[in-house]
Order: structure tokens, then C-alpha cells, then sequence
């Protein structure tokens, strides 16, 4: 018998576990199993020790066999986390499955080895167990070994070689040991192979670095909030303007059935045209409710936004130096790819730029900004001349110009020189799935508006690379029509360290959680507007919210029925808003967090 080999492999274990271990790493199912196979590696080799050491002074039998009792079952343990380790990375359809039905039966066969008769051989040359129990423990490592194998030769048709090494190592290291055996009795070697096995795996885990990783987190946080900043001060401002404004259009209205008088009449057509022009001019651009996938007309041309600016930029510059003053703006939170039509883009944005300029000094404003929205870029390009104006009575007949426009047509309109009636220019801007806005007026002059939703073109590496799934903080959604509130709740939902988003759109929690995005905890507000908690509950009922627990808010006035909301419906829990830190910490507790 030897312990200078045993000694050795829990050295280097032992280094290894406080690499492990110090090193930040991703809570994963790999690092997890990971963690498994070092501890029962730590254990195997000091029970190793122990009993090496007893057969070369004491020789105490009972002590061997208690050793050995606890010793035997380790092994097919190790085996059976190999095993789950390489179906993970396989496959991880069912793994929660397998992973416990692979415990039921571990039970069951440690029961067996407390059971099972084994004898230990000990003499002045060599130390060993044999038995029933013994060839038991090898059958069970033997199936586990060759599952192994079988999806280690899976994961090889994926091209994933670093991941199958360690199966391969132990194949080609446990005949080397089944040789060294039989010509050295007393040299205990499986042990050292165990940990070979482990310190290879070291360097096979996927572990990024999680300093970057995390800067990457903070900054996806943070374009987050930016963005959902942005768009509830939109929809405030959607809510202040669009309101008064109706209510001076009917108060219009009301006037011109009461008066006919043709000044007082005139005015108010006015009134209502110009109204009219605000109303759309809010819908078409700052409602973002209805920005989706159906508005994004093409999908399968891809460009890059900055070039197609950067063109534009380029040729007026070059068409219109002589007698245009052209400045531009451009939002540094445009996407770089999006799907979209760029040739017709680019000679609308150029013929409206000419029709401006006319041929007479002026200057030109370029303004483009954008909203994003899910995977959905809307473009709002504006266009501003002051020198130059149109009648309403010119910009009503342009708007309410319906004709269609055919592909074909399109094709055959001459947009090199960059000249077409603003007829056409409204109808290709259709065709592309956009909106044309007219503004004019002797004061300020004309101004174009061309919105347009866009698809943004996603890298799925960078994807993978952003996601959340490599953080551990905890994922927090937030519903509440109430921004007052929403941002309230968002502030102190940040105080907990987790990572929070917030939304005023039931409708967008549904369509989040119906694309599969994680969340741990979604808080819904009970009272929406032209909704409710429960009625959006039933609205998930279909989705998958396994991960995802879902708990109400609820106001002082509904404490007494807050538990009809976790007996009827699918809440997890309730949160009293007049008492949000003890909830918190309720919740919390209950959670294990």
C-alpha cells in the first residue's frame, strides 16, 4: 500500500477547490455539478487516506469496514454526476427528470451497499475490498461509464470535443489503472485518475469572465431604463395632449351648429384642420401601444442605418451647397442594422429635401430619432424648412390622397434626379409601410414627418453574450398604468439589488413573457386602466410561468379579499401597497432570497 499518490491527488484537489471557489463563476447546472464531483473527490481520497494508514499500523478491521461502507457508494455517485454533467450539455430537454430519477435509484443503491457482504483483504503487501457489495458498486459504475460514452460520442457530432475530454481521459486512464493493478497490487491509482479527470474539467466549464459580463448587465440595465423612461414620458405626453385637445374639437363643433356666422366658421375648419394634424401626429408618433412585428412591412432587406444617412448627408451637402444651409441630428440610439426598403427610403428623404429647398437659399433641418420597442425600431425623420410654407388647403389634398401604389409602379418611377410630386412621395412612403406628416404655417414654415417601424436585425452572438442569464441577480417586471406609482415602485424595487423593469402596458407583460424572456417576480398592479390583475392572469394562463412567479398589488381598500386572489386565481402572493417595506420582506422570507 502507498499514500504518496493519495497524499498528492488531494493536494492538487485542494488547490483546485480554492481556485474553484475563489474564482468568480456562473451559477449554472455545469458549475453545480462541478461542485458535486470535487466534494465527493474530497471525500473518496481522505477516506482512502484513512483507511491506508490504518492497514499499516492498527490494522483495525471494524474501522476498515466502516471506511469502506462509506467509501463504496461514492464511487457510482461520481459516475452518475459525470453522467448528468454530459446529458446537460447534450440535452437539456427533461434534465430535471433524470436528474431525479438518477437520485432515486443512488439511493437505493447506497441502501444496497449497506447491505451487500464485502470482505477486506489486508496484508504487509497490499489492501483491498472484494465481495458482493464490491462488484455490485462496479456493475453500477459500469452502466453509468457507458452512458457517459454514448453522449459523449453525441456531443462529438456537435463539434463540442473540449466538452467530451474528460470521458475519453477516463477510458484511456482507467485501462492504464486496471494494468497497474495487476502488476501493482498495493498502488492505489483510480483516486488520482478521479481528480485528473476534475482538474481537465476545470478548464472545459464554460466560465466568462464576469467582470465584463457584468458590465455588460449594467449596461443593457441601464439602455433599459433609458428606454422605459423614455417611453412613459411619451405616453404622458400622449395623455395630456391628446385629451384637451378632443375636447376643444368637440367644443368646435358644438360652436359651428349653434353659429353660422362664415369668419367665425372659417376659423374653426381651421382649427379642427390643424387639430386633426396634432391628433395624427401624436398616433403616428409618440403612441408606441401600437408598435409591433405586423407594422414592420419588409423584413427581408438589411442596412446599415448610419450608411444610408451618411449617403443622404453626403449628396445634399454636395446638391445643395451653393444655396442650402443643411444641419442635421442624428440619435446616437439608433440600431446599426434594421430590415427595410433603403433605395426608396433614401430618394423620398432626398425628394422632400428638394422640393424644400426649391431651388432658393434656405436652410434645412435633419433630424432623425427613434423609439425602440421590442425587436421594432420606429424612425421619425423630420424634415424643416422655414423659408418655404404650404396652404392647408394644398396639405389636405396630399394627405387624403389615397390612390395605392404597386410594386411595379414603383419601380418605374424616376427618383434619380430626386424630384417628384409629393403625391407620389406619399404613396411610395405607404407602400413602405410608413406614415407622411405635413406641417406648415407662415411662422414657423413647413415641416415633413416620416415615421416608419422597422425591424432591428439582432446578432444573435451578441445575444447569447447580453443576456441574463449570466447574472444572478433576480429579474423583477412591474405593471402599473399609474406612472406615479410605477416609478415609485421601480425606485424601490432597485433598493433590493435586483434588476427591474416597469411598464404601463399590460399588454406588454404578456407579449415579454410570451417570447420567452425570464423574470422571477412580476408584480401586476389590480388596478389598471381598462383592466385588471386578474383579467390579465387569465390572459397567461396558456404560457409556460413555471420560473415565474406572479404576485398582486393590491390597495388598503381590498385587504380583506386578499386571499380570494391566491385561492381563485394563479397569484403567488399579494403585496398591501400602504405597507410595502413589511410586505417586502414577507415576500422575501417566503421566498428564500
Amino acid at each position: 500500500m502507498n499514500l504518496i499518490l493519495p497524499i498528492f491527488s488531494l493536494f492538487i484537489l485542494v488547490l483546485l477547490q480554492v481556485v474553484f471557489y475563489i474564482k468568480p463563476r456562473l451559477n449554472n447546472v455545469e458549475t453545480n455539478i462541478y461542485k458535486y464531483l470535487l466534494l465527493i473527490s474530497t471525500l473518496n481520497i481522505s477516506f482512502n487516506i484513512l483507511g491506508i494508514y490504518n492497514g499499516y499500523t492498527t490494522r483495525n478491521m471494524l474501522f476498515l469496514n466502516i471506511i469502506n461502507h462509506l467509501d463504496l457508494p461514492l464511487y457510482f455517485w461520481w459516475a452518475s454526476l459525470l453522467f448528468l454533467y454530459l446529458y446537460n450539455i447534450y440535452t437539456r430537454k427533461n434534465y430535471k427528470i433524470i436528474k431525479t430519477i438518477v437520485l432515486w435509484l443512488n439511493s437505493i443503491f447506497t441502501f444496497l451497499t449497506i447491505i451487500l457482504p464485502f470482505e477486506v483483504v489486508v496484508n504487509e503487501f497490499e489492501g483491498y475490498a472484494k465481495g458482493t457489495c464490491v462488484n455490485f458498486v462496479y456493475i453500477i459504475c459500469a452502466i453509468y461509464i457507458c452512458l457517459c460514452v454514448f453522449f459523449a460520442f453525441k456531443i462529438l457530432k456537435t463539434g463540442k470535443f473540449k466538452k467530451t475530454l474528460p470521458v475519453f481521459v477516463l477510458l484511456i486512464c482507467g485501462i492504464f489503472a486496471v494494468l497497474v493493478q495487476k502488476i501493482m497490487p498495493n498502488l492505489i491509482v483510480i483516486p488520482g485518475i478521479i481528480v485528473f479527470i476534475e482538474l481537465i474539467m476545470f478548464f472545459t466549464i464554460e466560465n466568462p469572465d464576469l467582470k465584463i459580463l457584468n458590465e455588460y448587465s449594467k449596461n443593457k440595465e441601464l439602455l433599459e431604463q433609458i428606454i422605459e423612461e423614455k417611453n412613459n414620458l411619451l405616453f404622458k405626453l400622449s395623455e395630456d395632449i391628446v385629451i384637451p385637445l378632443q375636447k376643444i374639437k368637440e367644443e368646435n363643433i358644438n360652436l359651428l351648429k349653434k353659429e353660422n356666422i362664415k369668419s367665425i366658421y372659417k376659423v374653426i375648419n381651421e382649427n379642427n384642420l390643424r387639430l386633426n394634424d396634432v391628433i395624427n401626429l401624436i398616433n403616428e408618433v409618440y403612441n408606441i401601444s401600437n408598435i409591433n412585428r405586423s407594422f414592420a412591412e419588409i423584413k427581408e432587406n438589411k442596412y446599415n442605418v448610419y450608411n444610408l444617412l451618411s449617403q443622404i448627408i453626403l449628396i445634399v451637402k454636395n446638391k445643395y451647397s451653393d444655396n442650402c444651409i443643411f444641419k442635421y441630428c442624428v440619435s446616437e440610439s439608433l440600431p446599426e442594422y434594421l430590415y427595410g426598403d433603403d433605395l426608396h427610403l433614401k430618394q423620398t428623404i432626398i425628394s422632400l429635401i428638394n422640393f424644400l429647398s426649391n431651388g432658393k437659399q434656405c436652410i434645412i433641418d435633419f433630424d432623425v430619432s427613434t423609439i425602440t420597442r421590442y425587436n421594432i425600431c420606429r424612425l421619425i425623420i423630420t424634415i424643416h424648412c422655414s423659408s418655404y410654407t404650404i396652404s392647408l388647403q394644398d396639405i389636405n389634398k396630399i394627405l387624403e390622397y389615397s390612390d395605392n401604389i404597386t410594386k411595379n409602379e414603383i419601380e418605374n418611377i424616376n427618383l434619380e434626379d430626386y424630384k417628384a410630386d409629393l403625391k407620389v412621395i406619399k404613396q411610395i412612403i405607404n407602400f413602405l409601410g410608413g406614415t407622411l406628416l405635413i406641417k406648415s404655417d407662415k411662422e414657423c414654415g413647413t415641416e415633413f414627418k416620416i415615421i416608419i417601424n422597422q425591424m432591428i436585425y439582432e446578432d444573435t452572438k451578441n445575444n447569447k453574450l447580453l443576456s441574463y442569464e449570466y447574472t444572478n441577480k433576480k429579474r423583477i417586471l412591474i405593471v402599473d398604468s399609474n406612472l406615479k406609482e410605477l416609478n415609485s415602485l421601480t425606485k424601490q424595487m432597485r433598493n433590493y439589488n435586483f434588476i427591474v423593469t416597469s411598464t404601463l402596458y399590460p399588454n406588454e407583460l404578456i407579449s415579454k413573457l410570451k417570447s420567452k424572456e425570464k423574470y422571477d417576480l412580476v408584480f401586476i398592479n389590480d388596478d389598471l386602466n381598462d383592466s385588471s390583475a386578474v383579467k390579465v392572469i387569465k390572459q397567461l394562463e396558456n404560457i409556460n410561468l413555471k420560473d415565474t412567479k406572479i404576485i398582486v398589488m393590491l390597495n388598503e381598500n381590498k385587504e380583506h379579499i386578499k386571499n380570494h386572489y391566491l385561492t381563485e386565481y394563479k397569484f403567488y402572493d399579494y403585496l398591501l401597497k400602504n405597507d410595502y417595506d413589511n410586505e417586502m420582506n414577507r415576500i422575501l422570507t417566503k421566498l428564500k432570497w
